[in-house]
């Protein structure tokens, strides 16, 4: 399971860097059913200018606290989603267990450093979908917050 988990930060890490190298990074909407709202600004009180569907693909161009600005084949070119609805693969979701050996923190968004709640150490979390920040480190959206991937493993 852990030589799983570091092919899963190895994709992560060449994604990052082939964004870095001016191309752009795919991302895939990781809903069940249902839409992705795209806005003309980040948050809930942008205009909504068009809609995503399950399993679309955008590309990455910038986030800001917890949104994403995508590029989508779509009449409304560009715009903002909620970051927790995208993943830059389709990583596994489901059970990960916290393997850091410490509290984990669940933070409010992606890179952020506001904390919502701690998991210890041997616990469980339910990934629901995976993003990537500015510095490449793969984050796990567990429901109310994220968690750095690298201090989770799936659970067995």
């Amino acid at each position: 399971m852990k030589n799983r988990f570091l092919y899963l930060v190895l994709v992560w890490f060449a994604c990052f860097l082939f964004m870095k190298d001016g191309q752009a990074q795919t991302c895939y909407v990781q809903i069940s059913s249902g839409t992705l709202n795209i806005r003309d600004s980040p948050g809930f009180n942008g205009e909504i200018i068009g809609r995503l569907y399950p399993d679309d693909t955008v590309e990455y161009m910038d986030s800001k606290n917890g949104w994403t600005l995508v590029k989508a084949e779509i009449e409304a070119g560009q715009g903002w989603v909620k970051s927790e609805y995208l993943t830059t693969g389709h990583a596994a979701t489901g059970s990960y267990v916290n393997d850091s050996g410490g509290r984990l923190r669940v933070r409010k968004s992606a890179g952020g450093q506001e904390v919502v709640r701690f998991v210890k150490a041997g616990k469980t979390v339910a990934v629901q979908s995976w993003v990537t920040d500015k510095a490449g480190n793969a984050w796990a959206f567990v429901g109310d917050g994220y968690v750095r991937g690298d201090c989770i493993s799936p659970a067995e």
